[in-house]
């Protein structure tokens, strides 16, 4: 596992140009749908924690990124998991985010639709505190990317196990779980 820590000290620019020859996410080989949601989302260089651990992350290694709030992780995980999406499409769910609270599900969940602006990638939230059906609906409609909250997610991926799921990758703010069977995932209870 490659670990990074990042700080916000060092700016985007220096760290973009120390990382390579070039200063802007084209060095990173992106597919040219998430290059454009980049741009349109005033993606131009990639911040520190971006630029430690995309190259990584792109190899399909696993990285655990450490870094303050407010220094880019939430696209350091979103754009493997959309490039990879973009190269290995399928229905859905394939990729799993947890985060703690309902609003940081939104958050996040709002930063990927926008990177994936120019895809047909589909995300969703899933969290407690309203009605199952609509997020039942949605999930029947397999949206790749499934972004909520632990207790919600436990209940409704139950619900796909019985049907099937196709989820690859979970990832843990912090850290990436490999998913190779969803049954065992939830019942090793590695949700928490």
């Amino acid at each position: 596992m490659d670990i990074v820590t990042s700080t916000p000290s060092q700016p985007a620019a220096e760290q973009s140009s120390s990382a390579g020859s070039s200063s802007g996410f084209d060095r990173f080989g992106l597919h040219p749908k998430l290059e454009r949601g980049l741009r349109a989302a005033s993606y131009d260089a990639p911040r520190p924690i971006q630029a430690e651990t995309l190259p990584a992350a792109l190899d399909g290694r696993d990285i655990l990124g450490l870094a303050q709030t407010g220094t880019g992780k939430t696209a350091a995980f979103a754009i493997p998991i959309l490039d990879e999406l973009l190269d290995n499409p399928g229905p859905g769910p394939i990729a799993l985010v947890l985060a703690p609270t309902r609003e940081l599900a939104s958050q996040i969940e709002t930063e990927i639709r926008m990177l994936a602006k120019f895809t047909k990638i589909q995300s969703m939230t899933i969290f407690g505190g309203v009605s199952q059906r609509g997020q039942v609906s949605t999930l029947r409609r397999q949206p790749e990317i499934v972004v909520g909250c632990p207790g919600r997610v436990l209940d409704l991926l139950q619900q796909l196990i019985d049907k099937g799921t196709s989820i690859r990758a979970v990832y843990v703010p912090g850290q990436w779980l490999d998913v190779d069977d969803a049954a065992d995932f939830t019942r090793a209870g590695k949700f928490l």
